[in-house]
């Protein structure tokens, strides 16, 4: 799984927007590792926050977020990568694994459609996040056939938002030159 070119700069565009300025805190779902060439990340963040690479490291998603003042990093995946904390998504978290905690930011960058119970993945999703805080689904549209179980139309988010009282954006994010 990854987050994407298109991820990478919504995610620098609400940053500049202000909008994640009270976010210290990040759960993906899904152990994510960043699809862009990792010197173009690294010339963005340096834009964006004057970031200075030492040598050829990796950048990580928890660089990443670290860089925009998200301290606060956790993911979760049946996989365990990048210390993903090891969970069923298609079940309640919190009563499953004693699971709690909250995030000021979660993200969904192409997992939910893995998972075959879709009212618990995002009933997860929203008990993970804070009221008041921001989440982010990127996920598929069309196509990616044979990849995952699910593809999304634009009423699901609206009917999402509407049925649990969120404010929804359909951001249409500001191309940030890489």
């Amino acid at each position: 799984m990854g987050i994407g070119l298109q991820a990478l700069q919504l995610t620098l565009s609400l940053w500049q927007d202000g909008q994640l300025e009270k976010c210290k805190s990040v759960m993906e779902i899904g152990s994510q590792d960043i699809h862009a060439h990792q010197d173009h990340v690294a010339a963005a963040l340096k834009r964006v926050n004057n970031f200075s690479r030492k040598d050829d490291s990796t950048i990580t998603p928890s660089i990443f977020y670290s860089q925009l003042g998200i301290d606060r990093y956790q993911c979760i995946d049946a996989d365990g990568r990048h210390g993903a904390l090891v969970f069923d998504l298609n079940k309640d978290i919190g009563k499953e694994y004693n699971y709690n905690e909250k995030f000021d930011l979660v993200t969904n960058h192409g997992t939910t459609e893995h998972c075959f119970d879709q009212y618990q993945a995002f009933r997860n999703i929203h008990n993970l996040c804070v009221a008041g805080g921001l989440m982010i689904h990127a996920l598929p549209f069309q196509g990616y056939l044979n990849h995952g179980f699910y593809n999304y139309q634009p009423s699901f988010y609206y009917d999402l938002a509407a049925a649990n009282g969120y404010a929804f954006s359909a951001v249409g994010a500001r191309r940030i030159q890489w």
